[in-house]
């Protein structure tokens, strides 16, 4: 139960699609946010969810909807509002990832490239490409899934983890199967990219994500921490409770050092940064149009509800990518139609048994 709380979320969901007249006059418009509002109360009030931050843009109808529901604050009771902080979690991932793609579009590696050119004592590792490591095909033990993770996890907060340590532990662990014969989501795999990225520019990871994606593309309130600290004051606090599951009360918003998430999921953003950078990652821009296009090639999932590419996935049946992210008191999803300009972005200050995938899916039905 506990390594279920404390792992990265990765959510599968089935979801049935319908199509309707995207030309909508302003009452229609005004219905389709009147039911979002329902929805999204009827949520609030249902479980034990202390509050969203829920956006939804359709331009084809000149849908703008932007709104928090519930605290921010258990104590104090203050409102969610839009320029709020938020721990985005394996969000973060499509973050690494697209430094890799830039990595291959400027020569410096290759998706086939194997994971022995970098880190040769890793097991299997003359088996294991970069492609591997990018759409969760490796087979490499999650390290965040391991009795020795969990344990110093509540035991040293604060600890500050090293790439080599998350590695250390993944390769004690076998292999959930032979590389590129199957996929499970690994933190693992996005660790082994942080680190390449690093070897390969010869920087930190924080500067090389601030200087090549933060700054050039005017993510001005997007951050990879350093610390347990959120870098401003305006912030969604996160709840979690591990031993009663009916309250979710307890602030874990600042609980524990990053660092054990790091390029799996350590990045603080806002919506609308979130917005931003979910409408570039589908829609382009940041790397070569034919390296865009393989992004959309990935791996369906054994539970045939998802399909995993290079740092994105996308809910079968619906032409919506993206990702989710979740960590200790957060969870959100990021979506971008593929056809149609609709985004949808959802925060939650909680990490448990209700998800923001749900919401996604009631709201994608709504404007659809």
């Amino acid at each position: 139960m506990v390594k279920r709380l404390i792992s990265i979320l990765f959510v599968s969901i089935f979801f049935i699609s319908c199509d309707t007249d995207n030309s909508v006059s302003n009452t229609e418009v005004k219905n389709i946010q009147q039911e979002i509002d329902r929805v999204c109360d009827s949520i609030i009030a249902n479980n034990v969810l202390p509050g969203m931050l829920v956006g939804v843009w359709d331009d084809t109808k000149g849908l703008a909807y932007l709104k928090g529901h519930g605290v921010s604050d258990l104590i104090t009771k203050a409102p969610v509002t839009e320029d709020m902080l938020f721990r985005i979690g394996s969000n973060t991932k499509s973050f690494v990832i697209t430094v890799i793609l830039q990595l291959v579009d400027e020569k410096k590696l290759t998706l086939e490239d194997k994971l022995e050119k970098f880190l040769p004592d890793f097991p299997k590792a003359d088996k294991i490409t970069i492609r591997m490591l990018c759409d969760m095909s490796s087979g490499i033990h999650n390290y965040t899934e391991t009795d020795y993770f969990e344990e110093k996890f509540f035991s040293e907060p604060m600890k500050k983890w090293t790439p080599e340590e998350m590695f250390d532990v993944a390769s004690k662990n076998d292999f959930y199967f032979e590389p590129g014969e199957g996929l499970y989501y690994s933190n693992s795999n996005t660790a082994i990219l942080g680190y390449i990225v690093q070897e390969l520019t010869i920087q930190p990871l924080y500067q090389v994500l601030k200087t090549r994606l933060f700054d050039k593309y005017n993510l001005t309130n997007t951050y990879f921490p350093t610390d347990n600290k959120f870098p401003k004051s305006n912030f969604i606090r996160g709840y979690m409770n591990y031993t009663d599951s009916s309250k979710y009360n307890i602030d874990v918003s600042e609980g524990h050092d990053p660092s054990w998430a790091w390029a799996a999921g350590a990045n603080i953003s806002n919506i609308y940064d979130v917005k931003k950078w979910v409408e570039m990652l589908i829609d382009g821009g940041m790397i070569s149009d034919s390296l865009q296009q393989k992004r959309f090639i990935g791996k369906l999932a054994p539970s045939g509800t998802i399909t995993y590419g290079l740092g994105i996935f996308n809910f079968t049946g619906t032409d919506m990518w993206g990702h989710n992210g979740g960590l200790d008191g957060y969870t959100s999803v990021m979506m971008r139609s593929i056809t149609k300009e609709q985004t949808i972005v959802i925060f939650y200050n909680i990490q448990g048994v209700v998800k923001p995938e749900d919401l996604y899916f009631r709201i994608y039905d709504i404007i659809n």
